[in-house]
């Protein structure tokens, strides 16, 4: 496999450096410097994608579209595809918030090359079977696929928090902007992921046995929509934020149940001594950091929050206690059983009137964010 690899790599290398020798050689008194620079520049790109398209092919990835040789991966399109789409969500949000551009992106790369970075590192940690612990194994083993999104969300925590404490931001501030477009992302990545399945097939039996690629993907585009309504109204600093850390670590942890109970498919799970599973401690690292940091952000009080729950439980415990000892409760609660499905069937209809609504506001919304409607 390596030589026949080397032979292909070295057929689309030489016809593409002979052609640009003899371009350059033959009109290099007409070119000018420059414009060498660029064809060269050029012809760099086109061998680096051929590249990409043949390693593609090699190890067998989906293609979203084959022409001839030409074979686009669905997972490629896809990361590129949701990743450009978030850039272009946040620095949208970035300048209606009046955040420098520069800062946008310089968050952007640094928080990205820390993101990888320690997405391999929890990866190489967590999976010892696969890695067993080797240096070379952690360069070399899988690196495309062998990416934990735990430890990406652990690194663009880390390198944000540093990098904008440096330079005199709130991180907060500037992660509440990014919330809503990096779910967006995770959907469209996902979708490429449920895309690029191998058999795949749209009979499910029921929804049983489910991908959980799809069912993460349909997740993360509900609460990119949800975000998006929120933010019609004003919100205190790391609302968005701590919504995401929240909702996120919650729909993991479903879908690790669900994986477990055999509803879904394709749920990874790696085990600390047999006994619990890496997702599900990270999940629930990340939702008592989220939590905690939610409760700090609204600067809710302990005390008065409490006396709130304890006056709840009184209201509460009397109603039981008027119910039991009082006819005229008990008769309101005969009644409400008995106009339950009446009941049940009008609240359905609102519910689905409010949502074709929200639905049909939230895509205006959208166009908007994109620059389509003015």
């Amino acid at each position: 496999m390596p030589t026949a690899g080397l032979t292909t790599l070295e057929a689309i290398d030489a016809p593409i450096s002979a052609w640009a020798v003899a371009v350059i050689c033959k009109n290099q008194a007409k070119l000018g410097y420059e414009l060498q620079l660029t064809i060269i520049y050029a012809l760099e790109q086109l061998r680096s994608t051929l590249v990409i398209m043949y390693i593609s092919k090699l190890f067998m990835i989906p293609a979203i579209l084959s022409i001839g040789n030409f074979a686009l991966p669905i997972i490629s399109f896809f990361l590129s595809f949701g990743f450009l789409l978030f850039l272009f969500l946040f620095w949208r949000a970035a300048k209606h918030e009046f955040v420098d551009e520069a800062i946008v992106f310089d968050t952007i790369v640094i928080c990205l090359v820390s993101a990888l970075f320690f997405a391999r590192v929890f990866e190489f940690a967590t999976h010892y079977d696969v890695y067993k612990w080797s240096f070379s194994n952690f360069f070399l083993l899988n690196p495309v696929k062998g990416l934990s999104l735990w430890g990406a969300i652990f690194g663009i925590i880390l390198a944000g928090t540093l990098y904008l404490k440096n330079k005199k931001y709130n991180f907060w501030q500037v992660f509440d902007l990014c919330a809503a477009p990096f779910f967006l992302f995770l959907a469209i990545y996902n979708l490429g992921l449920f895309l690029s399945l191998k058999g795949l097939a749209l009979n499910f039996g029921f929804f049983r046995n489910l991908p959980n690629q799809l069912f993460l993907a349909v997740l993360f585009f509900v609460l990119f929509w949800v975000l998006k309504r929120l933010e019609r109204k004003k919100r205190h600093i790391g609302f968005f934020t701590c919504f995401f850390l929240v909702s996120f670590s919650v729909v993991n942890m479903v879908s690790s149940f669900l994986g477990e109970i055999g509803f879904l498919t394709g749920v990874r799970s790696a085990q600390i001594l047999g006994l619990f599973s890496f997702e599900a401690i990270f999940a629930i690292i990340l939702l008592l950091f989220g939590s905690f940091s939610w409760y700090i952000l609204a600067k809710r009080k302990v005390r008065q929050d409490t006396k709130g729950l304890l006056a709840l439980f009184l209201l509460i415990l009397f109603r039981a206690k008027r119910i039991l000892t009082s006819v005229s409760e008990a008769n309101e609660i005969a009644r409400s059983i008995v106009l339950l499905p009446y009941n049940l069937a009008k609240l359905a209809l609102k519910f689905i009137l409010a949502a074709g609504k929200e639905i049909t506001s939230s895509f205006f919304d959208f166009m908007h964010a994109l620059g389509i409607k003015k």
